[in-house]
This record gives C-alpha cells, structure tokens and sequence, in this order.
C-alpha cells in the first residue's frame, strides 16, 4: 500500500513552538517542498494519519510522511535532511511556502529542561512504518 501524496509531509507538535520552528525551517530549507501539518490543528492531516497509524498513538513524536513510509523522531530527522538535499539538488521547490503560525503557549513548551527532553527524545527514539 502506498498514500497518495504528491510531496513530503511533516507533521509536527503544533502546540510547541521549537517544533513549529524546526517544521518552519524544514519547509524554507526545502523551498517549500516539505509540506508541514500540526498534529493538533490541521483537519485534513487526520485521514492521513488514521490510515498509517492503526494502533499507534502518532503525537509521540514527529514524522516525515513519504508515498511509501512514515518516519518517527531520529529517523525522520535524518530523511528531513535528506529531502531538504534532495529539493536542493533536483530543483525541486513550490513558489509558496505554507504560512504558520507560532505557538503562543508561553507554557512548559519553552523551558530549557523542556527542550532538553525533546532533544533528547530525538535522538533516543526512532520509528519506521511501512505501507
């Protein structure tokens, strides 16, 4: 089974603002080719998500959504990385950039301890789904 997306997508902790920053900067590096979506506050992620996570809580971690396969935390980071390079080299890129929103929670999402976990969280997590 492959999703029928045209693009990468990166769904992101939408309710932290280090994460809306990191998928900001994911899509500008790739000139728009990563498409960004909250986990929390974009409807038209929730199909998607509903198809490729049947028995996995995906609000775990983020993940880079290709044709063929999503990919969690340290992994996703990695094949970020990778599209970013592949956009770049292949001319690959959208005239408009999504625009988005920062968080505005000024709570626990911006502590330093609490961008230590999730730094943290990145490298020690990883996970692959195949479809």
């Amino acid at each position: 089974m492959s999703i029928d997306i045209k693009r990468p997508i990166l769904i992101y902790d939408d309710g932290c603002n280090v994460c809306t920053k990191f998928a900001f900067l994911s899509s500008k590096l790739s000139k728009g080719y990563i498409q960004i979506r909250g986990h929390y506050n974009s409807p038209d992620i929730i199909q998607l998500k509903n198809k490729i996570f049947k028995n996995y809580d995906p609000t775990d971690m983020f993940w880079l959504i290709t044709p063929k396969t999503a990919y969690g935390s340290r992994s996703g980071f990695f094949h970020v990385i990778l599209e970013i390079f592949k956009s770049i080299s292949q001319n690959r890129y959208v005239t408009e950039i999504e625009n988005i929103k920062s968080c505005n929670y000024q709570g626990s999402c911006q502590t330093k301890m609490n961008i230590s976990k999730r730094i943290i969280n990145l490298i020690l997590r990883s996970k692959t789904i195949h479809f």
